[in-house]
């Protein structure tokens, strides 16, 4: 947690579990490292990558925003071995349904696991660890 020193001052930043920033949105670099510092750590399992903004800012390019936390987390998981995935809510607004689609396709080729919502995601963890209960017994 000491790693995340640099980030805390954020204003709106959680920095334990979930992990919660604004940083995702407004500063992709920084979003990266953060991906990074985590996919390190031995106390974390797998990264889940929420594709969640709020969508009640008027000022912001809610596509552009969600194709660039997409790709922050897919180009971040090349560098790294920890089980990622991407949960792209198509819920956010109808008017995204393509772009939503597209960025889980792309998720997808790139190799991450990707879902339409974190229920399904959840559930796709809670079959794998049950899976690997089963073939330890």
């Amino acid at each position: 947690m000491e790693k995340f020193i640099y980030f805390s001052t954020i204003a709106g930043s959680t920095f334990s579990n979930p992990v919660d920033t604004p940083l995702a949105t407004l500063e992709p670099e920084k979003f990266y490292q953060i991906l990074n510092i985590m996919a390190n750590s031995t106390d974390i399992d797998i990264l889940v990558g929420y594709l969640g903004v709020d969508v009640s800012e008027p000022e912001v390019d809610i596509k552009n925003v969600l194709i660039t936390m997409a790709n922050t987390i897919i180009n971040s998981a090349k560098t790294h071995s920890k089980a990622t995935m991407i949960v792209a809510d198509s819920t956010i607004t109808e008017t995204l349904n393509d772009t939503i689609t597209s960025i889980r396709k792309n998720a997808q080729v790139s190799g991450l696991l990707a879902y339409p919502s974190i229920d399904r995601a959840a559930s796709a963890i809670s079959k794998i660890i049950e899976h690997h209960r089963q073939i330890r017994r």
